[in-house]
């Protein structure tokens, strides 16, 4: 489900009132832009953790859901000049149709952290090539209690790299 939220407030509310039924988030976000297998393996590990979550006694009375926030395309140009290749209307539609994928919200920010504040999430997934890198979110989302994971690199493979061979 694409988020249609209009402001902060109506994000806050909207995550709040899920939380109030007992939903926990695991959180992923990026671009996007020209979905690749890379993409598909990140979510895949967002479901894995979600499923090991499921089978564990002390989570049982929670519901995982796997919200992934994706990049507008003002967003994504102050990141990566030149880019978005995909409008953010069709990126965020591709990102939903993926298996396990329950919310897609829009970032229009380049930096998550605004984000993760109002939703808090028990895990946020990046992929493996962030590993020992300096991330924003990291202590936000720890300092609430969340982690943070990486998705193991299952293939060299990035907008960037599939960009630089058509080229």
């Amino acid at each position: 489900m694409i988020l249609k939220v209009g402001n902060r407030q109506e994000l806050m509310s909207w995550i709040q009132d899920r939380k109030g039924l007992g939903m926990v988030f695991i959180t992923t976000n990026g671009c996007f832009d020209l979905l690749h297998v890379g993409h598909v393996s990140l979510i895949q590990y967002c479901g894995k953790i979600r499923q090991d979550r499921m089978n564990r006694p002390a989570f049982k009375e929670q519901t995982p859901a796997i919200m992934v926030l994706v990049n507008t395309d003002e967003s994504v140009a102050k990141l990566k000049p030149g880019r978005p290749l995909i409008p953010f209307d069709q990126r965020v539609e591709m990102v939903d149709a993926l298996k396990g994928v329950d919310f897609v919200i829009p970032m229009p920010e380049a930096d998550p952290r605004r984000l993760l504040q109002v939703i808090l999430p028990v895990v946020h997934v990046k992929g493996a090539e962030y590993e020992g890198k300096t991330m924003p979110e990291t202590e936000l989302v720890e300092g609430n209690g969340g982690r943070i994971l990486f998705a193991p690199r299952l293939r060299e493979i990035s907008t960037t790299l599939i960009l630089n061979r058509m080229a």
